[in-house]
């Protein structure tokens, strides 16, 4: 089995410091705007990064400045940002570590599906102490619907993999209802964590096929049909 897996609530969650902050940052020193006010009201769970910084364009009235412009310098602004990124400033999601353990030695393919620019992506897992096992991913500077990761990932993880996996091969775990709703609409199975702002009863009322609490509730031979 293939199991994808989202980042933030689902395996670590960042200090605000690297949050909401870190587009504050972003927006400040590459245009020189407070888009804090802006922030308000957004969801960040199940975004990408993407779809995030091209609403806060919207908001904060850059619309004198490309969309690919603004992407180009915000994207750059946030990775040069994040370098600054320690392990005292992220928490480790209680039961992720152990379950992506597991996962990986039970012998199963692991990579990401998450909202986070790539660069990003990986200084998190790397400042939360997990180590490199995921082949490779989709991100949220690929696209900015997040429906349109899980193929992306599947593609590449195939490209690298001897026997390539097919959608019903593929688990997608994370937190949130975009986590859930871009399995579905891949023919994936949804595993949804109780982890991050949503609870089990809406994970499950979206349609997720399996919702725990926490992952170290979650099975890995009755997932992977082992």
């Amino acid at each position: 089995m293939l199991i994808l897996f989202d980042i933030d609530q689902t395996l670590i969650s960042t200090r605000n410091f690297f949050g909401r902050t870190m587009f504050v940052d972003a927006f400040q020193t590459g245009f020189g705007i407070d888009v804090t006010d802006s922030l308000e009201g957004i969801s960040f769970a199940g975004r990408t990064d993407l779809s995030l910084v091209e609403e806060l364009r919207q908001k904060a009235g850059l619309t004198t400045v490309s969309a690919t412009d603004v992407w180009q310098t915000i994207k750059h602004n946030m990775e040069e940002y994040s370098v600054r990124m320690g392990s005292n400033d992220v928490d480790v999601v209680p039961g992720a570590a152990d379950f992506l353990k597991r996962v990986h030695e039970a012998g199963h393919t692991v990579g990401l599906v998450t909202g986070n620019i790539r660069s990003i992506a990986y200084r998190k897992l790397a400042a939360g102490g997990y180590v490199d096992i995921f082949v490779d991913g989709a991100f949220g500077c690929d696209f900015a619907n997040r429906s349109l990761l899980p193929p992306l990932a599947l593609q590449r993880i195939n490209d690298a993999v001897t026997t390539p996996f097919t959608p019903e091969n593929v688990i997608v775990v994370g937190d949130a209802p975009g986590d859930v709703l871009c399995a579905l609409e891949n023919g994936m199975t949804s595993l949804a964590v109780a982890t991050g702002s949503h609870s089990e009863s809406e994970l499950r009322e979206l349609g997720a096929h399996i919702v725990v609490p926490t992952l170290d509730h979650a099975d890995v031979a009755y997932l992977c049909g082992s």
